[in-house]
């Protein structure tokens, strides 16, 4: 139930603390918490990517965070992802290649 107020919330009125609720559900163990809180980020568009950014600035979940900025498909999306293609882990690096293939896609289909 909070998953689902913060996301109402996050994209209506864009309260950031709505927006901070998503990111912890997003890190949650919980697969159904993680899905649903992944939606209402992506859905909220540009409003989500100054916490994305914070996220990968902090080291924390960067690999589904950079799934995240790919999704939500903004024109600073590449920039954001590029800087972890050679990471020295080589999940972060799999997840920006996997991130800037979703953006290859995704303009393609826009196209």
């Amino acid at each position: 139930m909070r998953v689902f107020l913060a996301g109402t919330m996050w994209r209506t009125v864009g309260w950031r603390w709505c927006g901070k609720i998503l990111l912890k559900a997003f890190a949650s163990d919980d697969e159904d918490f993680r899905n649903l809180s992944g939606i209402f980020l992506v859905q909220a568009g540009l409003r989500t990517l100054p916490l994305l950014c914070e996220e990968l600035e902090n080291h924390r979940n960067v690999p589904l965070i950079l799934m995240l900025i790919a999704d939500i498909g903004d024109s600073t999306s590449k920039s954001l992802i590029v800087p972890y293609l050679n990471n020295d882990e080589p999940k972060i690096a799999e997840a920006a290649r996997q991130a800037i293939r979703t953006l290859q896609v995704t303009s393609l289909l826009m196209d």
